[in-house]
């Protein structure tokens, strides 16, 4: 049987900022192991999810995106 993760998050370097700022009681070095862990799009979660036994991952960015900016240019731009 063919395993399927369903959102999996991911993060881009426009959004840490954001992503950080909803985080105000995380430890720092909490906080930066997390985007580390956000921002691989490659081998290491390629890793993980074979270790896992999982072929398909369904990636959706981590909140807060770009929905939690008031300012519809700079939203686009982000």
């Amino acid at each position: 049987m063919k395993k399927i993760a369903l959102e999996e998050h991911f993060i881009i370097p426009s959004l840490v900022d954001r992503l950080i700022e909803g985080m105000p009681v995380v430890t720092h070095e909490a906080q930066h192991a997390l985007v580390d862990l956000l921002s691989d799009l490659g081998e290491r979660r390629l890793a993980a999810m074979d270790a896992a036994g999982i072929e398909v991952s369904v990636l959706s960015i981590s909140g807060p995106g770009v929905q939690a900016e008031p300012d519809a240019g700079r939203a686009v731009d982000l």
